[in-house]
């Protein structure tokens, strides 16, 4: 591939990222952003590879992996990458180099720019590498993916992501809170896969900044009022969410009334 046709098929990827943005409700901010991971999730691929690995008995088992396509919402690139990982631990392939198999499948699962990429910097950059056990084989290859992202999406894309939800551009318009703050949580997860070195927001940092900037209004104060911003736990925050739901929706009701009571007495 030419330097012509990287160039035009990272313009051609770049062009359906904007499409799907300019796409997006306008009452989401998330559109003036360049974060790939939005408050709405992409949708994997239908397109599947097949591929068989032994379990720990010797017999055959088949899984189907996700792919992505030249052009498609970058988050689907992650997707796939989580689903290698995994599908290294399940099989134990993060030692003896068997791991070299993952970057195989990464290859087929992929097209264009990114699989040529890929190659280049994954399978070549492991090729020799059989130090250690297990597990630093296993953080050898995270490495190299978190490397492989930043050449392929580029050096900025933690920090645009990161930005991003620190200023409350990944914001939820709707009002299922419990569906947005786990969405949120999600994008988290996901940050230590985008460069080397990068890290995810603390629990603390979730509660207290991201969660209530990327929430509307109404329920940015709610989640305020009843504490939401003190906690420190997780599991706290997401039962929070849950009861944040019925009360805003008993207010509301609460409101209509009031309102139907006042329109009632001036009749």
């Amino acid at each position: 591939m030419t330097r012509n046709d990287r160039s035009k098929s990272k313009r051609n990827g770049n062009d359906q990222d904007k499409q799907l943005r300019n796409s997006s409700r306008p009452s989401e901010s998330q559109v003036q952003t360049r974060a790939i991971m939005r408050m709405t999730a992409s949708i994997p691929r239908q397109e599947k590879i097949k591929e068989t690995f032994k379990d720990e008995e010797g017999n055959d088992i088949k899984e189907y992996i996700d792919t992505y396509k030249e052009g498609d919402r970058k988050e689907n690139l992650f997707v796939l990458e989580k689903q290698l990982l995994l599908l290294g631990t399940r099989y134990e392939l993060c030692e003896e180099g068997k791991w070299k198999k993952l970057c195989r499948i990464g290859s087929r699962a992929m097209t264009g720019n990114c699989a040529e990429t890929w190659r280049e910097e994954v399978e070549e950059g492991i090729r020799n590498h059989n130090i250690g056990n297990a597990a630093a084989q296993k953080k050898k290859f995270e490495e190299t993916i978190q490397k492989f992202n930043e050449i392929y999406l580029g050096e900025d894309v933690i920090d645009e992501q990161k930005t991003a939800m620190e200023e409350g551009k990944i914001k939820y318009a709707g009002r299922d809170i419990e569906k947005a703050i786990k969405r949120l949580y999600a994008i988290n997860d996901t940050l230590p896969l985008l460069a080397k070195g990068a890290t995810k927001f603390s629990d603390r940092e979730m509660a207290k900044k991201i969660i209530p900037r990327n929430l509307s209004a109404k329920a940015r104060a709610e989640f305020i009022v009843n504490g939401g911003d003190r906690m420190r736990e997780k599991t706290d925050i997401m039962a929070l969410s849950r009861r944040l739901e019925k009360l805003i929706d008993v207010k509301m009701e609460a409101a209509q009334e009031e309102r139907q009571e006042r329109h009632n007495r001036n009749q």
